[in-house]
């Protein structure tokens, strides 16, 4: 008898040596927070995540344009100064000058145009405008007597120019088959982790983002504004242009029309007089459309410029802000895999006991 309880007695303590044995076995296997396991990831916390982007380099180029300008003091002149007997002379041998140089197809195209030049010039007419080219160059050839009749421009300059190109992607870093199919315990524990863990650097992402996009868009406000202004100020300066000169015509006609009253000019020089006036019309509002045109144009560049220039600075503020979204969730990935990869080496599904 005492036998038999002895043998029973060695039989229970190695059934409770086999149990502690796989007990212990079972408990080494699962590394990570399943079935009561206490297990602390060394990672940085996600609320504590902080995405560092200067914003304030996010500033829109300088896209201001200095007009050019058309100024002719001949026109002013004529138009503003009392013809004197103490004049006639010079202003007849500036008469007998245009009458050598401009043909007498050009003397009647001016003259038939004369009430239509506004037109002409707005229009950018074919026509109008080789007939202006070959008025300046014949006004340029004689220095002496005619040059002075022509305007002196300035060109518009300013504005500026670049390119840039926009991105920005999140880096995925983990076996989104598995997320989507599994049903192990092991797994979704650790998937259920996963998302506990990015969702806070998921929103301090949106929020870097929204910085970003508000910061571009004020900026934008801004390059918008600057354009809107510029370009109707141009459209200011060219009618203000065209009345003036329109109006130095008109003027200059009155004291070439009392001149010859007054005999002070010839009926021939008061007519080749009243030519020059008119192609002077003629060539100043063609070089007012030409500085109004370039005025645009460079805006135009400009503008285009400076908002690929603003729309890459966006671009290189969202790569650096999601750059340093991936890296602090590369590390909650790795993490991920890691422990899912463990599951997998349990050799089964886990339903939440250790043995």
């Amino acid at each position: 008898m005492n036998l038999v309880k002895k043998m029973l007695r060695n039989t229970l303590f190695a059934v409770a040596l086999v149990s502690m044995t796989v007990y212990l076995s079972c408990k080494g296997k699962i590394d990570g927070p399943v079935g009561g396991v206490d297990y602390d990831p060394q990672i940085p916390d996600a609320e504590e995540l902080v995405i560092d982007v200067n914003t304030d380099e996010l500033v829109a180029e300088d896209i201001t344009v200095t007009e050019g300008s058309v100024d002719n003091q001949a026109a002013e002149d004529l138009a503003n100064n009392t013809i004197e007997q103490a004049d006639s002379t010079d202003l007849a041998n500036t008469a007998a000058a245009l009458d050598q140089a401009i043909s007498t197809d050009a003397k009647t195209y001016w003259d038939a145009n004369e009430s239509n030049l506004e037109d002409l010039s707005t229009n950018e007419d074919a026509t109008f405008i080789a007939q202006v080219q070959d008025a300046e160059a014949k006004l340029k050839a004689n220095q002496a007597l005619l040059a002075k009749y022509l305007p002196n421009v300035v060109a518009a300059s300013g504005g500026r120019m670049i390119s840039g190109a926009r991105f920005a992607s999140i880096e995925a870093n983990y076996n989104d088959d598995i997320a989507r199919t599994s049903n192990d315990l092991c797994i979704n524990t650790w998937i259920e982790w996963r998302e506990d863990q990015l969702a806070p650097y998921e929103d301090v992402l949106e929020n870097a983002l929204a910085t970003i996009e508000g910061v571009y868009n004020t900026q934008k406000d801004l390059l918008d504004a600057s354009n809107t202004t510029q370009a109707s100020n141009f459209e200011t300066t060219r009618s203000n242009n065209i009345a003036k000169y329109k109006d130095l015509h008109a003027k200059a006609i009155v004291k070439l029309d009392d001149a010859l009253s007054a005999g002070i000019l010839s009926t021939e020089t008061h007519g080749l007089l009243k030519g020059l006036n008119t192609i002077m019309l003629g060539v100043n509002l063609y070089y007012v459309q030409v500085n109004y045109n370039n005025s645009v144009s460079i805006l135009n560049e400009s503008y285009a410029d400076a908002l690929d220039a603003l729309e890459a600075l966006r671009t290189k503020l969202e790569g650096e802000a999601t750059s340093q979204f991936n890296a602090a969730k590369k590390v909650v990935e790795d993490q991920y895999n890691e422990n899912v990869a463990k599951c997998h080496d349990q050799g089964g599904t886990h339903q939440g006991t250790n043995g």
